[in-house]
């Protein structure tokens, strides 16, 4: 359990390319995992999501971003009562 500087950003594909969006937050970790909440420090526009693919990329403190890349995926829900 520790607290880690974690670096989150958006790609327009799976390798290589710039970051459409990026943010930085400290996470604390219980067991090796942990919850945050993305664009609460720099806002995600829909122009930043608006891409065919959008992957997500992590670094944790220095080191090389992890690979390889997570696929993003939108999904549809309904709640019904």
């Amino acid at each position: 359990d520790e607290d880690y500087t974690v670096t989150f950003a958006f790609y327009s594909s799976a390798t290589g390319g710039s970051s459409l969006w990026s943010e930085t937050q400290v996470v604390a970790t219980t067991d090796g995992l942990f919850s945050t909440q993305l664009g609460g420090i720099n806002p995600i526009t829909p122009s930043t999501v608006a891409t065919d693919e959008l992957w997500l990329g992590l670094t944790v403190g220095s080191d090389a971003e992890m690979t390889p890349r997570q696929r993003m995926v939108s999904t549809v829900s309904a709640h019904i009562a």
